[in-house]
């Protein structure tokens, strides 16, 4: 028996996710929540959050790296194929959290997974926040229902995207995202673009049982 942490192996099962969470503090205290505003997220946590969303087609390409990744970011499949966040909504890209008492104390990005660089990902995640809470950029309506049960005229009338259908895609949003490259430089940018973009050319047309040959173990 072996362990293995890649996204998608079996086509009928939900996969494998690393979910990184995150909560805001300052001056020992978090800021995360703040039971004054409706949405019940403090200010920064509210602009961060919008970065996340924003920049999340391109930060994808670093948080889930691989094609075997866009295999598990489907809907109905709990990994946050909609760019939207929500309290307790396991299709969600970004999940809202609440201690004991109901206060919203940490987020989740749903959208990451083993084959990152935990570096990179780390590094972007913040990068892109960073550059909501710069930039005060306003969140987006909560989402509380699964947005694969809406229509895509409804999605599109509200404002709901999806994510990148394959990696290839996700690596065409990161190369038209200026804070990601910026945050990587120029060096590893043309790197990570190069590398990536090679493995995707060579591992598209794959069949499931073939990727999973391969990336089995190293995973």
């Amino acid at each position: 028996m072996i362990a293995s942490f890649l996204p998608k192996i079996f086509e009928q099962s939900a996969g494998n996710g690393c979910h990184i969470n995150l909560s805001l503090w300052q001056g020992g205290k978090t800021v995360t929540g703040d039971e004054g505003h409706e949405t019940g997220l403090s200010a920064p946590t509210r602009a961060f959050i919008a970065g996340l969303l924003h920049h999340l087609p391109g930060l994808s390409a670093l948080t889930t790296p691989s094609s075997n990744s866009f295999r598990r970011i489907r809907p109905h499949h709990w990994a946050g194929a909609f760019v939207v966040w929500g309290y307790g909504n396991r299709e969600a890209a970004v999940r809202v959290m609440r201690d004991a008492s109901g206060t919203a104390n940490r987020f989740e990005l749903k959208t990451a997974d083993a084959t990152a660089n935990p570096y990179l990902a780390l590094g972007a995640i913040l990068a892109a926040g960073l550059d909501g809470l710069s930039r005060d950029l306003p969140l987006t309506a909560e989402v509380t229902l699964d947005p694969g049960l809406i229509s895509a005229t409804e999605r599109e009338a509200k404002g709901i995207d999806a994510l990148p259908g394959d990696f290839g895609e996700a690596l065409d949003a990161l190369r038209q995202d200026a804070v990601l490259l910026e945050a990587l430089g120029d060096a590893r940018a043309k790197a990570y673009l190069a590398v990536k973009g090679a493995e995707w050319e060579a591992l598209k047309d794959l069949s499931l049982e073939r990727e999973v040959e391969l990336l089995l173990e190293r995973y």
